[in-house]
């Protein structure tokens, strides 16, 4: 492990967020000066193959202007930039989990048709995005998968005190957004350690978190299950690393990827960054997540 703090890697996170901009020729001076201070080899000479998977950095979760931002989510930015500098001498390369590029008309948080009059939706207004309830179920909004499951969704949403329904997510959440993009502090510390472990890996490798158009995906990796939608990428992924490194948030989304990666990749290879993750604000969720990451512990999985 580095003993670096960020600021000593060259990496001003406070200045970066306050500017919105990032001195790339001064991050890629310090990552070299690192590499020759520490002696550190490129990450292709290094038989380790330590993957570092990142859910959720997207700006959408995170920034002041977002209707989706959760509670906490700077110092979440902060404690996993602060993970890759410190361990960026044993990860050997970083893959992003993006949030899905196609919208057409499901929503993003669920796969729902619902009529043409909600697709022109104020960003800026959570109150006029569609929001349903278990009654309109198959008369405004029908959903593309299992009508019994999506319906006991919405009414387990509804027994929640605060939630009158499900929200749906408007076509600005997508893939080519800005409220997508990687967050610039998290980009920032991805280039260091890219020019510092010399990957030829300017930018992030980003899988796209579903490759199914009708299907709901949580998990970065569900796809892996589907036989026809068995994105090689990933399973590349799952076969070549020697061990894997899993953060970010929402936590459930992270735990639903870490779920089905151990479908492909036994537990034990895989490492869950619990500091870093940050929970939704829905009850049930966070209870049914919890239950998930003890199985997984009791299958191996190891928690930091």
């Amino acid at each position: 492990m580095l003993e670096l703090k960020t600021e000593e890697a060259g990496i001003n996170l406070e200045e970066i967020k306050t500017n919105k901009s990032i001195d790339w020729r001064s991050i890629n001076r310090s990552a070299i000066e690192t590499r020759t201070k520490y002696k550190l080899r490129s990450a292709e000479k290094d038989s380790s193959g330590n993957y570092l998977l990142i859910i959720g950095g997207q700006n959408i979760w995170t920034s002041q202007d977002s209707a989706f931002r959760l509670e906490n989510s700077d110092k979440a930015i902060n404690d996993l930039c602060d993970y890759i500098v410190q361990n960026a001498d044993s990860i050997s390369r970083i893959v992003v989990c993006n949030e899905r590029n196609h919208i057409n008309k499901y929503s993003f948080s669920t796969s729902w048709i619902f009529e043409d009059e909600y697709m022109d939706l104020d960003p800026t207004n959570p109150s006029s995005w569609p929001l349903i309830n278990s009654k309109e179920i198959n008369d405004k909004f029908t959903p593309n998968c299992s009508v019994s499951a999506q319906e006991l969704y919405v009414k387990e949403i509804e027994k929640e005190a605060k939630y009158k329904g499900l929200q749906l997510f408007p076509p600005f959440a997508i893939s080519g957004s800005s409220d997508v993009s990687l967050n610039n502090r998290l980009m920032a510390c991805i280039y260091w350690h890219s020019v510092l472990r010399q990957t030829n890996q300017q930018s992030p490798l980003i899988i796209s978190k579903s490759e199914a158009q009708n299907v709901d995906q949580y998990s970065a990796f569900s796809d892996l299950l589907n036989k026809e939608h068995n994105g090689s990428t990933k399973k590349q992924i799952t076969e070549q690393a020697a061990s894997l490194i899993v953060s970010g948030f929402p936590r459930s989304f992270v735990i639903s990827t870490i779920k089905d990666i151990s479908e492909n990749m036994d537990a034990t290879k895989i490492t869950f960054v619990d500091n870093c993750c940050i929970d939704i604000g829905i009850n049930w969720l966070n209870q049914t997540t919890q239950e998930e990451l003890e199985k997984l512990k009791n299958d191996g999985l190891t928690i930091i």
